[in-house]
């Protein structure tokens, strides 16, 4: 069977795509807004796991007894979608779509509750109800805000449940935040750090952010990293499946505001420093390039990104 997905979603010559976009995380090991919805659509909420829920035993995780939210790209933002009878649809947790201001935009509202309303900067988009945990409405984008609430919701050991999701129009990227992930517990429960074994790895998340920290999923800055101390760097890539450079390289591309960078432990013990720096795109962000001006200034199509650094301890 053929299929035809322009850019992001694939064909069935595949080359240079090492990937597929129907998973429900990426490359990076980012959730999709697809993992949300399934997970809201069928893992079991028995009245015994809401009652531990509501004594404060066993919380909700994100997207189980709450609410969601994500955007449809628009079909022509960045080409032609064609979607085959296994795909997703490409849908992103971003209120950033420069150039498409006025135009319709569908919003996927995912929540267990009956009815759910949607506002664009404190207006009222309307209220629906939601079909196998999902409303989906279809405003004119505007820059600003986006909120989605549920009508009616549940209380919680808190008091009201997470009745609210909002998304935040970014502004043009300046900063690089890092983010760590590293052994929590080994085999028997208790508490770890990272072990200076020469084995132990610590996979750092980095996000490209506007003055706010709102990702701005248009940068795709080109970012240079560097480890010394205690680790060394073997990988570093994004979760883009069609880019070729070589994950072993220390400069990549950002893809959707995000890459990732693996360190392992040298075996020594100490403290190891990972700095990440940001030199210009190397094409215009989408931002930059729908959007060229803003109030009357020009956008700096992601040039002068602050360096960021983090420090992590193998013991």
């Amino acid at each position: 069977m053929k299929a035809s997905l322009p850019k992001n979603h694939g064909r069935v010559r595949c080359s240079p795509n090492h990937a597929a976009y129907c998973g429900d995380i990426d490359l990076t090991g980012q959730r999709k807004p697809i993992s949300h919805y399934r997970e809201m659509l069928w893992k079991s909420l028995t009245p015994r796991s809401a009652e531990g829920r509501l004594q404060g035993k066993n919380p909700s995780p994100k997207g189980e007894g709450s609410i969601y939210m994500a955007v449809k790209e628009p079909d022509g933002y960045y080409g032609k979608i064609k979607a085959t009878m296994w795909s997703v649809w490409p849908t992103y947790e971003s209120w950033t779509w420069p150039g498409h201001e006025g135009k319709p935009i569908e919003v996927e509202v995912y929540s267990r509750e009956p009815k759910v309303r949607l506002y664009l900067n404190d207006q009222l988009i309307g209220e629906k109800e939601t079909s196998e945990c999902k409303a989906v409405f279809t405003p004119p984008y505007q820059p600003g805000t986006l909120r989605a609430e549920v009508s009616t919701p549940r209380p919680t050991r808190e008091g009201q449940g997470r009745g609210s999701a909002s998304l935040q129009t970014a502004g043009e990227a300046t900063a690089i935040r890092l983010s760590v992930s590293t052994p929590l517990h080994n085999r028997e429960g208790k508490g770890v750090g990272l072990q200076a074994d020469g084995q132990d790895l610590a996979f750092i998340t980095v996000e490209l952010t506007d003055a706010d920290g709102t990702v701005n999923l248009t940068a795709n800055n080109e970012l240079t990293a560097s480890v010394s101390g205690s680790a060394t760097l073997i990988g570093f890539g994004n979760a883009d499946i069609k880019d070729c450079d070589r994950y072993t390289d220390s400069t990549h591309k950002a893809w959707k505001g995000r890459a990732l960078l693996v360190v392992r432990s040298t075996g020594k013990k100490g403290k190891a420093t990972i700095m990440v720096q940001g030199t210009e795109q190397r094409e215009p962000s989408e931002l930059a390039r729908r959007w060229p001006s803003r109030n009357g200034t020009r956008q700096s199509q992601g040039k002068g990104l602050k360096t960021a650094r983090i420090s992590l301890s193998f013991k």
